[in-house]
């Protein structure tokens, strides 16, 4: 009886060990595997960027010449304004302070 349980205990020694081999094996595919995931990642994402970038800046552009045109609108609605309650005050009109 115990030189049957030393056959199989050979056997799975045997098993074990052609499972690593195989392991080994699929490793190095793994790592190839692993390298072009990385690499079509980067890329992608490089890509996407990009094309990101491409869509996004015009719009960015806009919306900059629009706040820079609401600047300088505000400054004149102000200018006016002044300019209106300085003539209501010649006249003689009451105005209320909307500062």
């Amino acid at each position: 009886m115990d030189k049957r349980f030393e056959q199989v205990d050979k056997r799975f020694e045997q098993v074990d060990k052609r499972f690593e081999e195989i392991n080994s094996q699929f490793g190095h595919f793994r790592a190839f595997i692993k390298d072009d995931l990385d690499r079509f990642k980067e890329d992608t994402l490089h890509e996407f960027r990009h094309e990101w970038n491409v869509k996004i800046d015009p719009i960015l552009a806009d919306i900059e010449k629009h706040r820079d045109q609401e600047v300088i609108w505000a400054a004149q609605s102000e200018r006016v304004e002044k300019l209106l309650e300085k003539i209501a005050k010649k006249v003689g009109v009451e105005t209320e302070d909307t500062f």
